[in-house]
């Protein structure tokens, strides 16, 4: 693996959704703790800026799937991810007055709450790509037995 990606990696702003997109489309295998995604504004924003450094890998962030059935839902929804993730920055970066007079306005809403459960439908969906099944609610989950994590087929 190129150097410039273990430098990254080996880098302050990292985390385990962004390791996995680095080291998935080097055919590396995963680290100790395992493939993963990003579970909210915070790994995706360094997905995201991980990408912005390694355009070539954003190129090749459609072959992810193939290699990662749980990196699906991500990935189909990667440009609303991005818009997601720049509408809550611009929206705590306002002054708390401003936000507090939005919200007061009728069916406005917070931006990073509405990321938030968008992040959390992506999350289920991929859970159950990966052959988890909901015990209850979508808080709890547990691997089915017998069940396959689901392929991707081109």
């Amino acid at each position: 693996m190129e150097g410039k990606y273990v430098d990254w990696i080996t880098g302050s702003d990292t985390g385990t959704s962004s390791i996995t997109i680095i080291l998935a489309l080097n055919g590396r295998p995963a680290p100790r703790y395992g493939f993963d995604i990003p579970y909210d504004m915070g790994d995706l924003g360094r997905c995201i800026r991980m990408l912005e450094k390694f355009p070539e890998l954003e190129a090749r962030l459609p072959e992810l799937p193939a290699i990662l059935p749980m990196w699906t839902p991500y990935v189909d929804c990667w440009r609303d991810l991005k818009r997601k993730y720049t509408e809550v920055n611009e929206w705590y970066t306002k002054p708390e007055t401003e936000r507090k007079a939005h919200l007061r306005k009728k069916h406005s809403s917070d931006p990073g709450k509405e990321a938030y459960q968008y992040m959390k439908r992506l999350e289920a969906v991929s859970r159950y790509l990966g052959g988890w099944r909901p015990q209850g609610s979508l808080d709890h989950w547990k691997r089915g037995e017998g069940i396959q994590p689901a392929t991707v087929t081109a």
